[in-house]
């Protein structure tokens, strides 16, 4: 990552706006170099039981947190804060995402998300398709019905290779990998 001359990680034009506009003062309790890097801080980070107070975590990692009691609910406070256009925003896609943050009724997380309608492409393999006599879907609504997309994690389970993917401006993204995207699918899709 590049900074402006003069800025860093700790001192930079997005913390200055955050601290002038909503009166908070981000200090970063580290910095890792790369996603590999960030995964092991967050790893020791989990194990040491000294969080930072805002960190992004995979599905694996917020089960930990959960059963660890090392994260609060969220639920007053996302209610509270929040704006009716962020509440709108964050159930575009249904309150797919929303769902993946809660647990026992409570939001846990905040979800990592985008625009649903930014991915350009959308892949599926249709060599799965063939393999488990699915037809091809015409439409989003198609594509994550609950019979059509499990039946894929379900058909393929042991596979781990790529079934869905999204493909926004160069990045993937949205990738559904078959081996953990199961657990995920069941809650999501009641299965």
């Amino acid at each position: 990552m590049k900074f402006d001359a003069g800025e860093s990680f700790d001192n930079n034009s997005v913390y200055e706006a955050y601290e002038k506009d909503i009166g908070v003062k981000i200090t970063n309790q580290w910095v890792a170099a790369d996603a590999n890097q960030y995964k092991e801080k967050l790893k020791i980070a989990i194990a040491s039981n000294d969080i930072p107070d805002l960190m992004l975590v995979d599905a694996t990692q917020l089960q930990q947190l959960i059963e660890a009691d090392m994260i609060m609910d969220l639920t007053a406070v996302y209610d509270k804060a929040s704006t009716p256009e962020t509440k709108k925003f964050m159930k575009m896609d249904g309150g797919i995402q929303m769902k993946s943050a809660t647990f026992g009724g409570k939001l846990m997380a905040i979800p990592r998300t985008s625009n649903p309608f930014y991915a350009q492409f959308l892949y599926v393999r249709t060599d799965w398709l063939k393999k488990l006599s699915l037809p091809e879907p015409k439409t989003m609504q198609d594509l994550m019905t609950g019979c059509w997309f499990p039946g894929i994690l379900v058909g393929i389970a042991h596979d781990q290779s790529q079934a869905v993917t999204a493909r926004h401006r160069g990045e993937i993204g949205g990738t559904w990998q078959s081996g953990g995207a199961i657990g995920a699918a069941k809650r999501v899709f009641g299965g």
